[in-house]
C-alpha cells in the first residue's frame, strides 16, 4: 500500500490535519536547547513513571516515541 506522503502529488487528494498541543509545565528541568543528556534521560523517566502511576491508561497499550529516534520522513508524517 503507498504512503499518502511519499506519492507525488494527484488530482482531488486529500491530506487530514490534526495538531496536538502539549504545554509544558517542568520547572525542575531546562529547556530542550539548555538541557544536558542526562537531564532529558531523566525528565523521561520521570514523565514515564507518572503516566503509568496515574492510571489513565491502565489496561490499555501505551507507545512512547523517541523524537530523535524516528527517521525524518515519519516524523514528518506524525
Amino acid at each position: 500500500m503507498e504512503k499518502w506522503f511519499d506519492v507525488p502529488e494527484k488530482e482531488g487528494s486529500s491530506v487530514i490535519c490534526s495538531r496536538v498541543r502539549l504545554v509544558r509545565n517542568v520547572s525542575d528541568y531546562p529547556f530542550p536547547g539548555k538541557r544536558t543528556k542526562e537531564q532529558s534521560v531523566e525528565m523521561t523517566g520521570r514523565l514515564m513513571n507518572g503516566v503509568k502511576e496515574s492510571g489513565s491508561f491502565a489496561g490499555s497499550r501505551v507507545c512512547y516515541l523517541y523524537r530523535d529516534r524516528i527517521p525524518d520522513l515519519d516524523r514528518t508524517a506524525l
